[in-house]
């Protein structure tokens, strides 16, 4: 018995482990919301692609501006990009890594937690409540704590934008393209190795 645990562990792909939280975010946050009867709320083409841009160009902004001006954020950035190489991220992996994270934490921070807070508290409290949560989600070391500092302004903004718009959707591209983008990054770097 021990054995065969040890070859299924010794076959498990480790970035399955990354893959993980965001395929339980993603179910939990929407059993929750279909069996709350919270929405998630379509969006008209008009407001979903300016929202989607929006959102995506105010993540990037953070991050560039705390890449700019933290070396905390530096090195949390420079802490995953080695777990993600190091594990090696292929373009399947990155899609997967990218789609799993946004998705499921949209599902769950967006959808469902904003939702209900939203049901209790004021907008803002529920907003900045989530954040936090959504914070929480992206620890680092001690000398990077900027990164989970990033990780509450942008779920803040993010936040903001599902609340504005009455949907997760431009939010959920907007993260998905920010996950794109930085995936694709660690594999260019890969290639050029």
């Amino acid at each position: 018995m021990r054995s065969s645990l040890r070859r299924a562990a010794g076959r498990l792909d480790l970035k399955l482990v990354l893959a993980l939280p965001g395929l339980l975010l993603g179910g939990v946050g929407l059993v929750m919301c279909l069996v709350l009867g919270l929405p998630l709320g379509g969006v008209e083409v008009e407001v979903l692609v300016p929202a989607c841009l929006a959102a995506y160009f105010g993540i990037a902004a953070l991050a560039a501006a705390f890449e700019r001006l933290s070396l905390s954020f530096r090195d949390a950035g420079g802490l995953l990009e080695d777990i993600v190489r190091r594990l090696g991220l292929t373009p399947l992996w990155a899609l997967a890594l990218g789609l799993t994270s946004a998705v499921g934490e949209e599902l769950f921070f967006r959808g469902f937690a904003l939702s209900l807070l939203g049901r209790f508290v004021p907008p803002v409290i529920a907003v900045l409540v989530q954040a936090a949560m959504f914070a929480a989600m992206h620890p680092a070391p001690r000398t990077a704590w900027a990164y989970p500092a990033w990780a509450f302004v942008s779920g803040s903004l993010l936040g903001a934008v599902a609340l504005g718009t009455g949907s997760i959707l431009p939010g959920l591209l907007a993260h998905y393209l920010f996950n794109h983008q930085n995936f694709n990054a660690v594999l260019e770097s890969q290639r050029r190795e």
